[in-house]
């Protein structure tokens, strides 16, 4: 079992690699066109990246 000390480390590192995924999304969206591949792929990275903070979060509330 993880312990509440990694856990809350694991979010950190979620939190700011989504913060990075959403800053490239934007950086994207400024010099690309909406229906380009690379843009619709960091989308979706995005959207995973989201996902699994989400769970942790929720992980993390569980475990209190």
């Amino acid at each position: 079992m993880i312990s509440a000390q990694h856990l809350g480390h694991l979010l950190d590192l979620a939190r700011r690699d989504l913060a990075d995924r959403r800053h490239a999304l934007a950086l994207a969206r400024a010099h690309l066109r909406p229906d380009h591949p690379d843009l619709m792929e960091i989308a979706a990275r995005c959207e995973r990246a989201a996902a699994a903070l989400a769970e942790l979060e929720s992980a993390q509330r569980r475990a209190a």
